[in-house]
């Protein structure tokens, strides 16, 4: 896996295998335990801040916490990152390839 950066738009790039029953992700919601996962790490500068992510735009959550892990539904999936309400960083997964439920 790699990102190439322009700014601070990140795309995504390699493969991500697909994971199946992963419990401790999202419990109580079975929907959301298999699919395509990425892990983000902030860099230690963001210790301490509330950081928003949302997923196309969608519903955000917020968190005091450097460790994210996103789950891709889709090669037109965009992540944005936002520090204390401003935005430091998106990922697209465009160019990312997804492993399909028993393939990876």
């Amino acid at each position: 896996m790699s990102i190439s950066w322009s700014g601070t738009a990140g795309s995504v790039r390699g493969n991500l295998k697909y994971v199946t029953d992963w419990t401790e992700f999202n419990p109580g919601n079975e929907d959301e335990q298999n699919g395509n996962f990425f892990p983000v790490k902030l860099d230690d500068q963001y210790a301490g801040q509330n950081i928003t992510v949302s997923r196309n735009g969608g519903k955000e959550k917020t968190a005091v916490d450097l460790l994210w892990i996103l789950r891709v539904p889709d090669g037109s999936t965009i992540f944005t990152f936002k520090a204390d309400g401003r935005e430091i960083f998106t990922l697209n997964f465009a160019t990312a390839t997804l492993a399909g439920a028993g393939v990876g």
